[in-house]
């Protein structure tokens, strides 16, 4: 037996790490519209992977219940492509209408990072971020905080100009926010 490949040694390590199972489940939302085609893709937007479950936000209800009866089919091209059996099921919901920006290929709320580094801030949030940062001394480390505090202000801006908001329970931002997020409605009683 000759020298192992390190792609070998490097999936062979992230197996036992349970972490080639995680990257896969996320691999799921980019494959998403390869494998659905793109007229599924633009009446889809895959959201998150929850315990080996893929949600997918749908436009309307009707295109819901057919890719509810299509789900079997979705599920084995879907864990071909991904090269191992890595979604246990799909479920689909609707995406609310907050979600949609116009002009907007599928109808879905997506980020746009050009749309939202035109966000302009309020001469007060400016000063404001001036104010916090003006007991760092170090100019470098002052220039990024000040680079990443706009950076997070115009993408809260951005989503809430979207009608996003957070989340009442965990306070993360959401999609409606006089509901619980996904995650937080996806999680068991305790």
């Amino acid at each position: 037996m000759g020298p192992e490949s390190i792609s070998r040694i490097l999936a062979r390590s992230l197996e036992r790490m349970q972490l080639l199972r995680r990257l896969r489940q996320y691999q799921a939302l980019a494959v998403w519209p390869e494998v659905v085609g793109a007229r599924l893709a633009r009446q889809t937007q895959p959201l998150r992977v929850v315990a080996g479950v893929l949600v997918v936000g749908v436009r309307n209800p009707v295109w819901g219940h057919q890719l509810s009866l299509m789900k079997g089919k979705l599920l084995d091209a879907l864990n071909h492509r991904l090269g191992a059996p890595t979604i246990t099921d799909l479920r689909f919901r609707p995406l609310s209408g907050q979600r949609a920006v116009q002009g907007g290929e599928s109808g879905v709320a997506v980020w746009d990072r050009h749309r939202a580094a035109a966000v302009r801030l309020s001469s007060r949030q400016v000063r404001q971020i001036e104010m916090w940062l003006s007991p760092i001394t170090d100019e470098e480390l002052r220039d990024r905080a000040r680079r990443l505090m706009i950076t997070s202000l115009r993408v809260a801006k951005f989503w809430s100009k979207m009608g996003w908001g957070p989340c009442p329970v965990c306070g993360f931002l959401c999609d409606d926010p006089k509901q619980p997020c996904g995650t937080c409605r996806d999680r068991p009683a305790e």
